[in-house]
C-alpha cells in the first residue's frame, strides 16, 4: 500500500460569507514542493486563472491512463515517441440529481518508433490501461477512449 498526499489551504480573506461571496481560491501543495493555485469552477464562482477540481479529476484520469499504456507498449515492445490527449470530462446531474462528472473522453494520440501497434492491437492496450489505470479503478465515472491520429 502507498499514500498519496495533498495539503489544501484556503483562508476566507474577506466577502460576505453568508451570501456565499467568498473567494474560492486554494493552494494545493504536494511532498515534492509543487504548489498550485485551484479554485471551484468559474460557474461555480471561481477564478480563471486557476484549476477547477473538476479539471483536474479529468486530467488526473487522462495522465493515469498515460502512464499505464506507456508501460503496457514497453512490455509488448512499442517505442511510443509522442502522446498527447484532449480529455473532456462532462459535469451534469445524476439519476439522484446530484452534480457528478459523469463522462470523460479521452481522445489519446501516440507515435511510435519503429514498429507501430495496428488498430486492433492500439484499442487492446489502450483498453487493457484503463482496465489497469490506478484512478479509472477508483472512480464510477464512465471513461470513454477515442484514439485519434497523431
Amino acid at each position: 500500500m502507498t499514500q498519496h498526499r495533498a495539503q489544501l489551504n484556503w483562508q476566507r480573506a474577506g466577502g460576505d460569507f453568508l451570501a456565499k461571496e467568498y473567494s474560492r481560491d486554494h493552494i494545493l501543495e504536494f511532498p515534492n514542493g509543487h504548489r498550485m493555485l485551484a479554485s471551484a469552477a468559474v460557474n461555480y464562482g471561481g477564478s480563471t486563472e486557476a484549476t477547477d477540481p473538476e479539471a483536474l479529476f479529468t486530467g488526473a484520469l487522462a495522465s493515469c491512463h498515460m502512464l499505464t499504456f506507456l508501460s503496457l507498449c514497453a512490455v509488448k515492445g512499442f517505442v511510443v515517441e509522442s502522446y498527447a490527449d484532449e480529455a473532456i470530462g462532462t459535469l451534469e446531474k445524476n439519476v439522484e440529481g446530484k452534480v457528478m462528472v459523469s463522462k470523460i473522453l479521452l481522445q489519446p494520440a501516440a507515435t511510435f518508433l519503429g514498429e507501430s501497434p495496428d488498430l486492433e492491437q492500439l484499442q487492446m492496450l489502450h483498453e487493457r490501461a484503463h482496465k489497469s489505470c490506478f484512478i479509472s479503478n477508483s472512480v464510477r465515472t464512465l471513461v470513454e477512449i477515442t484514439p485519434r491520429a497523431a
